[in-house]
């Protein structure tokens, strides 16, 4: 998952849905250092620069919202970076 981090500013936006679609099934996970790495992603898609980013981001807002609401209730408090 560090990898893909890295390369999140030179995905297009195919390989961006790709990615999201595999965050957004370790959000679930009980290992609270893969759910953190995943909410690390999806911030970097985010803040994302690229048009890429930006125009994937924007054509799925919506998703993402239900996707964070639904999963930071289940989420561990360190995934969230809450103390």
């Amino acid at each position: 998952m560090d990898l893909a981090l890295s390369k999140i500013p030179y995905l297009q936006k195919g390989n961006l849905k790709k990615l999201f679609k595999h965050v957004k099934d370790r959000l679930k996970s009980m290992d609270h250092t893969v759910q953190k790495k995943s909410y690390r992603i999806l911030e970097e898609i985010c803040a994302g620069k690229s048009s890429d980013c930006k125009t994937f981001v924007s054509s799925n807002i919506e998703e993402f919202q239900n996707v964070l609401l639904s999963s930071l209730s289940s989420s561990s408090p360190s995934s969230k970076g809450v103390s």
